[in-house]
């Protein structure tokens, strides 16, 4: 496999995960649990956590399990998906997704044509 069959296997399979708990977990208004969590543990503790906090949370654990023991792809894959997930909790529309058709060089936002 090479490393950009690699990437893009990680990217469906992540992507794949994602829909799939999302299947099995989420609550029927698409409610997802670490906005549950979040708020749980901000009651108990006093703390003004985000639920994308608790996502940065869940991506330092599983960064922090994937330094012990042997390599277990799980690790990395659910890093990948809680990125994912941290990314769509935007409460603030700070991050948008921009897709822009390539210009004439193949880029996007090309900086020697402007489009």
């Amino acid at each position: 496999m090479t490393n950009n069959e690699r990437i893009k296997f990680v990217i469906d399979d992540v992507a794949q995960t994602i829909l799939d708990r999302g299947k099995e977990r989420d609550l029927p208004d698409g409610e997802r649990t670490i906005p549950r969590c979040v708020k749980a543990f901000n009651a108990v503790s006093g703390h003004k956590l985000s639920p994308e906090d608790g996502w940065l949370f869940m991506q330092i654990l599983k960064m922090c399990r994937s330094k012990q023991g042997d390599f277990k792809y799980d690790d990395y894959a659910a890093l990948r998906a809680e990125e994912a997930l941290r990314n769509n909790e935007d409460d603030a529309g700070k991050w948008q997704l921009t897709v822009n058709a390539p210009c004439k060089h193949g880029f996007s936002n090309c900086v020697a044509c402007d489009e």
